[in-house]
């Protein structure tokens, strides 16, 4: 879901791959519920996504290489905003508004989340 989140938002984060490198490192147990570990998600990559992330295989250059400072700091607004409305989101589900939840999901993370 974080790809489709960088999909639907004009994909601040060039190779998308590096999302899946990030995540190899990132993500990491015991895990919570899916609302929750999604925004911790969105906050680990914000604050690791200056970083040089080298190639899992090792044969190439860093995946990270096409992330210039201008498109790190464009990465970082994006991904905060996502933790913010995943906090709306979070709260709407929460206090039994699972429609207007599901919307907000929805609109995080792209048009392939369902709304059922």
């Amino acid at each position: 879901m974080a790809k489709g989140w960088n999909r639907a938002n004009g994909k601040p984060i060039k190779p998308s791959f590096l999302i899946e490198v990030m995540c190899e490192e990132l993500v990491e147990p015991p895990f919570s519920n899916y609302p929750d570990e999604i925004r911790n998600l969105f906050a680990a990559m914000e604050a690791a996504i200056g970083r040089t992330w080298p190639d899992p295989a090792g044969l190439g250059p860093p995946v990270s290489d096409q992330m210039t400072r201008d498109l790190i700091e464009v990465a970082r607004h994006a991904l905060r905003g996502a933790q913010t409305r995943a906090t709306i989101a979070r709260r709407a589900e929460e206090s039994g508004r699972q429609g207007e939840a599901l919307g907000l999901w929805r609109e995080i993370l792209g048009p392939y989340f369902p709304l059922t």
